[in-house]
Formats: C-alpha cells, structure tokens, sequence
C-alpha cells in the first residue's frame, strides 16, 4: 500500500472554528475550548477559596447572603463541551497522479489540523486505503502531528485493517464519535455514491456530526484545443495518443468528471453534507477560506 504522509504546512493559516461549522446546521451551544468557565449560564453557589473573584455576582450576593461582603456567591457554568476533528484521506491509487493531489491533499489537511489544535480541540487522521490504512489516533498539537507523520514516512507505525470491501469512511462506525467535525478529502473517482449511503447511516444529527467534503478535481479548468498529442511512456517504447479536441477522448473524460462533481455536489446537499469542489488550479486555503469562513 503506498502511503503519502503530508509533511509540508501551508504558508497561510486559516483557523477554521469548529464550533461555528457545527453549529451551522445543528442547535445548542458548542464549545470548542477546554478551558475556562464555558458560556452557558448554570446558577450561583456561596464562593470558595478556588473560585475566580470575577465571578463574583454582586446582586445575587446582596440576594442571596446575610453577609455579601463577608460571604459572596459566584455565578456557576456547564462544563464546556469537548469537540473533536477527524480528518480522512483517501490513498487509493487515482489519488497519486498528478502528484499535485497529494500536495493540495497535504495542505488540506493542516489546514483542519491546525484549525483544531488552535482552538485546543482533538484531531485524528486516518488515511484510508482497502489493503490497509493508517490511523494516527487522537492529537492534541501540532508537535504530536509532525512526530507522526515523521514516524508514518519511516514505516514506524502500524497500518489498521478493516473487512474487505469498506468504504473510505467506515472507520467513523467504530469510533462513537459525537460533536465531531469529519473531513474527507478524495477525488471521488470511485465508489462515492456508497461512500454517500455510508454517511446517510452515521445518523449525523442525532450525535452532532458535521461532515465536509473536500473533492480534489483535476479536470476543472480544462479547455478543449483543436490538435491532437501523441507521446512515449516513460522507461518503455509505449506510444499514447490523445485527442484533445472538443468531444474526443480528453474532451469526454473532462465532460465525465464534472457530470460527477454535480451529481455528488447535488447527493451531498439532501443529506446535509459541505461538498467543496477543489481545482487543482486554485489554492486549497482560498477555496476553504470562501465555503466555511
């Protein structure tokens, strides 16, 4: 199985909030941080030595004690929710060529990853192939990404195997996850329409799951010429001819890829899923940056 770790980071940065994205679909608060008080309101209880004098409420003080001065009470909060980011790449072969698949596929996912550790969230990544895929388990910073991917490159990790004929995203059926942002980044050339029926079956509202997914599409931007091109296979004395004209062989692969981006783009959209059309002509930060800012 051939395996790409993404060791390079983007230039640019672009912190994507979690809890925004989930709560774009879903309701409730969702509180990405770990620390701190959290942001919904529970009650007031007598003040402790431990508690932060900021919270000390002066009304519910005179309220609710015989000596406010002596003996305040503080305002109290639910625990914040702990949100989580799984990001899942496909390796299977369609995903090697052009190499700039694996090189925008990189970029994506540092993007998410240090979207997550940002906010001090979890990140995991799982790169999915049928012979076997990587799972990197849960990370809390960026330092704990690299250290993994370095040891990826060196085959110093173990690959998981799932039951033949599973889909790119059914790891997700093991894992329980709850309020949880899942990313897949693919090309979808293969088997996407039951990587589809699979996220139908996650029951994403019920546990708050929010799920993108970032198409890599290596036909956008192709214009149909009037001429032809033959040319020899490196290493061999194979010869290949392509016909670049408008409704020849390339001009009818192109027609074919975007019939498919429309047709996943539509199924993604009755099921609640962000599909983001990523040309290999365009920056990966600058299409996020414009679907999820």
């Amino acid at each position: 199985m051939e395996i790409f770790p993404p060791i390079t980071k983007p230039v640019e940065r672009l912190p994507l909030k979690v809890r925004k994205i989930l709560a774009s679909i879903h309701a409730g608060a969702h509180n990405s941080l770990l620390s701190g008080k959290g942001s919904d309101f529970k009650g007031f209880r007598p003040y402790r030595s431990s508690d932060n004098p900021l919270h000390i409420d002066d009304s519910a003080s005179e309220r609710l004690s015989s000596m406010p001065d002596l003996e305040p009470w503080v305002r109290t909060y639910y625990a914040e929710r702990t949100l989580h980011m799984v990001c899942i790449l496909d390796t299977r072969p369609s995903m090697t060529a052009p190499p700039k698949k694996r090189e925008y596929a990189g970029e994506l996912i540092w993007i998410f990853a240090l979207s997550a550790f940002e906010y001090r969230d979890r990140f995991r990544l799982i790169q999915f192939n049928p012979k076997g895929s990587y799972d990197s388990r849960w990370m809390g910073s960026e330092e704990q990404l690299v250290a993994y991917l370095r040891a990826l490159s060196h085959n110093r990790t173990h690959s998981t195997r799932f039951r033949k004929n599973q889909g790119m995203f059914s790891p997700l059926g093991d894992l329980q996850l709850q309020d949880t942002l899942v990313v897949g980044i693919s090309d979808f050339t293969t088997d996407w329409e039951r990587e589809m029926d699979f996220l139908r079956q996650l029951n994403v509202t019920k546990k708050n799951l929010r799920v993108v997914l970032c198409g890599l599409d290596e036909w956008k931007g192709f214009s149909p010429q009037s001429y032809g091109v033959t040319f020899r296979e490196p290493g061999s004395q194979t010869f290949h001819q392509d016909d670049l004209r408008k409704g020849g062989d390339t001009d009818r692969r192109r027609q074919a890829a975007e019939d498919r981006f429309t047709t996943l783009a539509q199924n993604a959209r009755t099921r609640s899923v962000i599909f983001i059309p990523i040309p290999l002509l365009e920056e990966p930060v600058t299409v996020v940056r414009r679907t999820l800012e």
